[in-house]
């Protein structure tokens, strides 16, 4: 999913369908507005979300993070 951030907060269909997905079997791999509203709290505390932080990283060190923890994850 491409950033969540503040502008979805009144696009209640568009959460509903991010709910649904996360209730799914689909791996997603999303990125959040580091905000507080309703909605991101809400996606925040979902039981299948994983939160990883990368706070003034680069976004090829990022990339090499998160493919080698999704790595591990594999069955």
């Amino acid at each position: 999913m491409d950033e969540l951030g503040i502008f979805e907060r009144e696009a209640l269909r568009f959460q509903q369908t991010v709910f649904n997905i996360l209730d799914s079997d689909l791996p997603v791999l999303g990125v959040l507005k580091n905000k507080h509203t309703a909605f991101l709290d809400q996606v925040r505390a979902h039981p299948a979300v994983v939160i990883v932080e990368f706070p003034g990283t680069k976004a090829i060190e990022m990339v090499e993070a998160l493919t080698a923890r999704l790595r591990r994850q594999q069955p």
